[in-house]
């Protein structure tokens, strides 16, 4: 007598398994939306590098400028000396543009910034966020 064994899966079952889950995997990323993530992740580079700029200020006594060269890119100086430039195309493929008024954020030696109103930057790439950087304290929103 020839004993069956109905314990386990066979390769084929095993197969069809993944494949199915590799199909609804493809199904459920490609549905994620990529712009919402690229406009926060562009939209917290520039908090982030306010800040920079804001704390550079405070450190070296000296008033230091973030300032944007066009619709996507800007650019600002490092610690160690230089100047940094952010340019958007090449960090997100051309997803994102820019617009700023004024066209450059300043801090003086307190942080402070030295705009008469407060800064506004406009993120877009269909949708769009705007950050505004208040006039007395610097604080990014």
């Amino acid at each position: 007598m020839i004993m069956k064994n109905d314990g386990g899966f066979t390769i084929i079952e095993l197969v069809m398994v993944i494949t199915t889950i590799g199909i609804l995997a493809f199904i459920a990323i490609s549905k994620y939306p990529t712009t919402e993530i690229s406009l926060e992740a562009a939209a917290d580079l520039i908090k982030s590098d306010i800040r920079s700029v804001q704390a550079l200020a405070m450190a070296k006594h000296a008033g230091q400028s973030l300032t944007f060269d066009s619709s996507t890119q800007y650019s600002f100086p490092k610690l160690g000396g230089g100047t940094e430039t952010r340019d958007f195309n090449n960090i997100f493929r051309g997803e994102i543009s820019l617009s700023a008024y004024p066209t450059a954020i300043t801090f003086n030696s307190l942080g402070e910034p030295t705009a008469d109103q407060d800064s506004s930057i406009t993120v877009s790439n269909g949708s769009s966020r705007t950050l505004t950087v208040l006039q007395y304290t610097g604080k990014v929103e």
